[in-house]
């Protein structure tokens, strides 16, 4: 029985990370581009357009670290945190979303 749990989590821990390196590797370039031309046209002197152009590369540096770490702790056989480290960039997103949401709410 746990023999059995232990080979299905296995296997969705294998595929998640699987699907999310792919995803992430696709969507790296992409978003790193994203963030670089909206950092060259706005003007982060002021420290709340600096903060807003910090945000943008949450995303962006998250994924290689959320690449490297799932794979590290499939292979340490950590299953449980694969899925976390899957969900990561994702998670990074939503947070500069909901952080320029305020942003955009709070000062415009």
């Amino acid at each position: 029985m746990l023999l059995e749990r232990l080979e299905i989590n296995q296997g969705r821990a294998k595929a998640c990370a699987i699907i999310s390196t792919i995803v992430y590797l696709v969507l790296c370039f992409p978003f790193c581009w994203t963030a670089l031309f909206w950092v060259a046209a706005t003007e982060p002197m002021k420290t709340r357009d600096f903060v807003i152009a910090f945000s943008w590369f949450w995303t962006p540096s998250s994924l290689p670290i959320s690449i490297y770490l799932m794979w590290s702790n499939y292979l340490r056989k950590n299953y449980k945190k694969v899925f976390f480290w899957c969900s990561l960039p994702f998670l990074a997103f939503v947070s500069f979303v909901l952080m320029n949401f305020v942003e955009e709410f709070l000062f415009h």
